[in-house]
């Protein structure tokens, strides 16, 4: 737009020019001097509308930066921008309080001083071998404030690139681990009232947690609309329903794994009908991929993680229940895009085995650890290397797992600590669908 505007005032000045030069012939000519000054006015009129429209895109820009900044600025974590050195350039308010010290005191500090001194030499490698810090972005360390004892503190990191995808610094979450309870393991374990009014409390806390996010962006985006309507663009207003329509279907997805985790397996009943898997698959990706794009600024696309969906089969129609098959797909692309790095490969693979269906997903992710991989399956467990930082309620796999035991089916995970997770899963094929359902299908 700009160029278009520098072009609309070259053509002005030029007709100005050309007016000025000429103007003892236009005065002989009052029609030439007429259809000169028209051509004028029209582009003069052309470069208004143009300016309008560069005042309203920059309001536009102005309210949206406001909007990033106030979420930023009002954290309940400490947030920090540094430069490639580790060089603090901007922290929010709550970083003060996470440091001891004044937020305006903050900037210009090497966030090393913070580390406790046990640690700074590894965090001072780790900060200074950029590959290694893009594929392990979250680890702990021990934060020591400027006024009292030290504490373990989570971080994550992301990269701050420039318009030719250069690293120019480093964003920071940190939060303090001594005031996040710890994970525990599910009711099997649990004896005593106590404990299980423990587990009823963090499972309302947990919950309520998760519905507040979707539920802040809905209000957010509202309060956008209400507040600045006459002054947003179409296009603006457009983005904003489709956020707010991503926040209330994940609040639905919420909501729909709760009644599946309640429900006994013997209520469960699986509805076989005839479906495309193949079809099936590529309609999920396909949302997947929507609904990340939705939440990433349109500046953003490249960081957009990229799908491959790989069939092998030589019969794509197969007899399974459609919604159960959607649900378990939800889950794993869900999981392999939060726990893999912006713009990572994610795959989705279809081949048979003997009499089974094999749905492989393969992400570039953090990994799980090792000792984390027997608990995968029970309700409310998350591996520590992302409890503490990364959102979730860990009821994903546990849903997953209850719905292939329904299906007779088998699930297998293989993960390696900052390359990657692969997730399999095994299907029986049902040559012709039972009797009972073709009845009812029929009906």
């Amino acid at each position: 737009m700009t160029s278009l505007v520098e072009k609309r005032l070259q053509n002005a000045q030029l007709k100005v020019s050309a007016l000025s030069q000429h103007s003892n012939e236009l005065l002989l000519e009052p029609e030439l001097l007429s259809s000169a000054l028209e051509e004028l006015t029209v582009i003069l009129e052309e470069l208004n509308v143009q300016y309008e429209e560069l005042v309203q895109t920059r309001q536009e820009l102005e309210l949206e930066r406001q909007r990033y900044w106030e979420l930023f600025e009002f954290a309940p974590d400490a947030y920090i921008v540094t430069d490639t050195g580790g060089v603090i350039q901007q922290a929010n308010q709550f970083t003060a309080g996470f440091f001891g010290i004044r937020k305006e005191f903050l900037v210009g500090k090497p966030l090393v001083v913070f580390i406790s001194k046990a640690e700074r030499k590894a965090f001072h490698e780790k900060l200074n071998q950029t590959v290694e810090l893009l594929q392990h972005r979250y680890w702990q360390v021990e934060i020591t404030p400027r006024r009292g004892e030290s504490f373990p503190t989570a971080i994550a990191v992301t990269a701050v690139y420039d318009i030719q995808r250069q690293i120019i610094g480093w964003r920071w979450l940190l939060r303090d681990l001594s005031l996040v309870p710890q994970s525990r393991t599910f009711v099997n374990t649990l004896e005593s009232p106590q404990e299980l009014q423990e587990l009823r409390s963090r499972y309302i806390q947990t919950i309520s947690h998760e519905f507040r996010t979707p539920m802040t962006v809905v209000q957010t985006s509202v309060e956008l609309l209400q507040r600045y309507n006459e002054a947003i663009s179409q296009e603006t207003k457009t983005r904003c329903f489709q956020i707010i329509n991503t926040a209330i279907q994940s609040m639905l997805r919420l909501l729909e794994q709760v009644s599946l985790y309640k429900a006994e397996l013997s209520e469960l009943k699986a509805n076989l009908t005839r479906i495309n898997i193949e079809q099936i698959c590529e309609a999920v990706i396909a949302k997947a991929t929507l609904q990340e794009s939705i939440t990433l600024h349109q500046s953003q696309t490249a960081y957009l993680h990229s799908f491959q969906c790989n069939s092998h089969l030589s019969e794509p129609w197969v007899y399974l229940d459609a919604t159960m098959l959607q649900i378990i797909l939800d889950n794993l692309l869900n999981n392999a895009i939060k726990y893999s790095p912006q713009g990572g490969e994610i795959e989705l693979n279809l081949r048979q085995e003997d009499q089974y269906i094999i749905l492989e997903i393969k992400d570039q992710g953090i990994g799980i650890p090792t000792e984390d991989l027997p608990k995968l399956y029970e309700p409310f467990h998350r591996a520590k290397n992302v409890f503490n930082f990364l959102p979730g309620i860990g009821f994903g796999l546990a849903i997953v797992k209850k719905i292939v035991d329904l299906l007779e089916g088998a699930i297998v995970i293989n993960s390696q600590l900052g390359i990657g997770t692969t997730v399999t899963i095994s299907l029986p094929l049902v040559a012709t669908l039972p009797t009972a359902n073709h009845e009812s299908n029929q009906n």
